[in-house]
């Protein structure tokens, strides 16, 4: 478990009268006291009327990719390059992030909502509960078929495409004294493991993070569902938070089941 402004603001540093003139009919900046050139007021109308037009085209462009994705299941952000998570539209930076996740995965996002030129998503360096938003310049838009759904009391954690269910998987949870968070959170990362570890042969990290991690444990506090070295825990509160599945399941999972699928967790 990322000069110069001009005109100047001061009134007695700022042309006027002949001097105005003079540097509007060098320059064609508009000066307080001096005439407005009309090609320039009339240059600055087309520039606003361009970059309009440029805005609508990218949400237009946006729309028909987040309609195409919801067609295919739920929509995806592919990270293009380096970009801010904002806690809302032009917010506050919460983190930067990059185009790989912390374990060297490409990294996709799941979209949950999206506002103009705006997608609100999922992502690791969030609380559990709490999304960000990145510009979907810095993105590229894709959907995927499946989602996952985790339900404790019963200790399943269902694979669904397109709706359906495809694969029943049994698994651990967490133990009483640490329980698996619910919430919804989203694949990062599909991870083989070739040393001896606590995750058998692989695992699918999450965007969720265990808040109560014991003091002896160093592995980190990021949920997952992995394989284990102890099957026969498998169907039982037994875990540090994470899902444990059999190899066979958990190979089955990282063969299917695509970065930024989401994932719900139910008590």
């Amino acid at each position: 478990m990322l000069g110069t402004v001009w005109p100047p603001s001061d009134p007695e540093v700022a042309p006027t009268g002949a001097g105005a003139a003079e540097q509007a009919e060098r320059g064609g900046v508009p000066l307080a006291g001096g005439p407005v050139d009309p090609h320039w007021a009339l240059a600055e109308r087309s520039a606003g009327a361009v970059a309009r037009r440029a805005t609508d085209i990218s949400m237009r462009r946006l729309r028909v990719a987040l309609a195409a994705a919801e067609r295919r299941g739920s929509p995806i952000a592919i990270v293009r390059e380096s970009t801010a998570l904002r806690s809302g539209p032009r917010g506050e930076t919460l983190a930067n992030i990059g185009i790989e996740t912390e374990f060297g995965s490409p990294r996709v996002l799941a979209v949950v909502d999206h506002d103009r030129q705006w997608l609100e998503v999922m992502a690791a360096e969030l609380s559990n509960g709490e999304t960000g938003w990145v510009r979907a310049d810095d993105v590229e838009v894709d959907g995927v078929a499946y989602s996952l759904r985790a339900t404790l009391g019963e200790r399943t954690l269902e694979v669904m495409r397109a709706g359906r269910v495809v694969r029943r998987v049994p698994v651990a949870v967490g133990a009483p004294e640490t329980p698996t968070p619910t919430g919804r959170f989203a694949v990062t990362d599909k991870l083989q493991v070739t040393d001896e570890s606590p995750y058998g042969c692989c695992a699918l990290a999450f965007t969720g993070h265990q808040p109560d991690v014991p003091q002896e444990w160093a592995g980190g506090d990021r949920l997952a569902a992995h394989a284990t070295p102890d099957p026969e825990s498998i169907g039982d509160a037994a875990s540090l938070g994470c899902f444990r599945a059999s190899d066979a399941d958990m190979r089955w999972l990282i063969d299917r089941v695509p970065l930024g699928t989401v994932v719900t967790v139910a008590p």
